[in-house]
């Protein structure tokens, strides 16, 4: 193993499509999620926010999500791959490999769901990863960032290419690329804690778009502040489940979230 080649973003995007395209050989559905996911979907935005004057923001790993019936045949396509896993976790349904060559791509599955701070399911009776590909749906490309409940500026400005880049619509199930607002709030409507942390984060970050105004032209703010005000009020308008409704009354005097131990990978 030649561990001390580094790879470069354009390389990893290149083994990020390889990767899939030879998991789809064998049947196995993945489909990128985190900051490469953002730069498929966010080709004009993703440039002004992470490059210019600022220090440009380099890919650090590949991750996938995938489906749990898939594990054993992702090991043996990494195995043949040449990949050495080096973690995997049950808790959080995590697997992680090392390339061979690179010393800094590492490769990561997450098994049928997301579990941080808020849990994102992907359903598999209702085939959510193959709504669009290579990446997930863009919905849960927006929960995957406003779920943190510690956000950090980073994770706000992958929000603001998502909803610079694509229209809130209702139900709009069709569009791969229009976020569909009407599943957000279908599943902010039955959790409290996960409609309290994602509402309180679109909120800070409409605080912070008008801080990127070296970037963002004014139109680009008001799109960008608008639909977030789209999709709130979309929030805010569906009926709440009285799950949702009894743990309302307790409010945040109760934690609302799992704390989340890092998973950063040596």
């Amino acid at each position: 193993m030649s561990g001390e080649n580094l790879i470069d973003d354009e390389k990893f995007m290149q083994e990020a499509f390889r990767i899939i395209e030879i998991a789809e050989e064998r049947d196995i559905i993945l489909r990128l999620l985190g900051s490469i996911a953002f730069r498929i979907h966010c080709p004009k935005y993703a440039p002004l926010l992470h490059h210019g004057a600022e220090v440009h923001r380099s890919i650090t790993d590949i991750d996938y999500m995938a489906y749990n019936k898939h594990k054993t045949p992702i090991r043996k396509l990494m195995y043949d791959l040449r990949f050495r896993e080096i973690f995997a976790d049950p808790i959080v349904s995590r697997i992680v490999f090392q390339s061979p060559k690179y010393k800094n791509l590492k490769v990561d599955f997450f098994l049928e769901r997301l579990r941080f701070c808020h849990i994102i399911d992907f359903d598999r009776k209702k085939k959510r990863l193959e709504i669009d590909k290579p990446t997930i749906p863009l919905e849960e490309m927006l929960l995957e960032k406003m779920q943190i409940v510690e956000i950090n500026e980073k994770d706000i400005k992958d929000t603001i290419m998502l909803v610079c880049e694509h229209d809130i619509e209702d139900d709009a199930e069709k569009n791969t690329e229009i976020i569909d607002g009407g599943f957000i709030a279908r599943i902010l409507a039955d959790d409290w804690g996960f409609w309290y942390t994602v509402t309180t984060n679109l909120n800070k970050t409409k605080v912070w778009v008008p801080k990127y105004s070296n970037a963002l032209s004014e139109e680009d703010q008001s799109f960008a502040i608008d639909r977030i005000n789209e999709l709130l009020e979309r929030i805010d308008l569906e009926e709440k489940t009285k799950r949702w409704q009894k743990r309302a009354k307790t409010g945040t005097k109760k934690r609302w979230y799992e704390e989340v131990q890092s998973l950063d990978v040596d």
